[in-house]
């Protein structure tokens, strides 16, 4: 299996968990997948917190999907979640070297391969929280390539109190007017479900000097209709 090849032209594209439709999400294979190939702008993540305050890479709160195992994330420590090894998808064997990641190796990989990392708040952080995933970048020196995106406003506003021209996007998976008049106040770009975009909606956010992110689009055809439209980013597991 191989990516699938389209052109691009002004968009950039975004590797969803890591080029996953060729590596186990959100792993270091496939952070480092997507490093490899010229093609990706950057790599999306998604970030928990374990029980003694690590920051990791899952997408769900526990790994029944990708590990077959009923473990949350919060209730264990990093060293523990270590133990639990995931599931490879083509043969559905555990294997040693897919293991959850740390934030911090994440975005080493990441400033390795000069990749833009796409981090999204998977949960409705804290202030403090936030205060210190933002402190944790910092000392890798690695901020200015960071894109933050969330499906909850408060880990955004906290963001933005914080950080005033950090780049962030808020993530949608229905269109309401308030959405615009949220991303207006805060100065956030828009993460939309591929479907809900059309040619006014992206045309408001440049407007409004923001860019617009598609996810998750792995099919030639929806992605050379939104190009036509425009889009700055598409989010895909496949398309290269």
């Amino acid at each position: 299996m191989d990516t699938i090849k389209i052109r691009k032209k002004q968009c950039e594209l975004i590797a969803h968990r890591g080029l996953s439709g060729l590596e186990k999400e959100n792993t270091a294979a496939a952070f480092i997948a997507a490093g490899n190939r010229k093609s990706y702008f950057g790599c999306e993540c998604d970030i928990h917190p374990t029980k003694d305050g690590i920051y990791v890479i899952c997408h769900d709160e526990d790994l029944k999907r990708v590990g077959g195992v009923d473990i949350h994330i919060h209730e264990h420590t990093y060293q523990e979640l270590l133990e639990y090894k995931l599931v490879c998808d083509i043969d559905k064997e555990k294997k040693d070297y897919f293991q959850i990641v740390k934030m911090s190796d994440y975005i080493k990989i990441c400033k390795k391969y000069d990749k833009y990392c796409v981090i999204e708040y998977k949960e409705n952080f804290t202030k403090e929280q936030v205060s210190e995933i933002i402190k944790e970048i910092k000392k890798l020196e690695y901020l200015d390539k960071v894109i933050f995106i969330s499906f909850y406003p408060n880990p955004l506003i906290y963001t933005r109190e914080i950080l005033p021209n950090q780049p962030m996007q808020f993530l949608i998976f229905e269109y309401k007017d308030e959405v615009y008049d949220f991303c207006k106040k805060y100065n956030l770009g828009l993460d939309s479900r591929w479907d809900l975009l059309n040619q006014d909606i992206i045309d408001k956010w440049h407007n409004m000097g923001q860019v617009v992110n598609a996810w998750t689009v792995n099919d030639k055809k929806r992605a050379y209709k939104l190009i036509r439209l425009g889009i700055d980013f598409i989010t895909t597991n496949i398309l290269e």
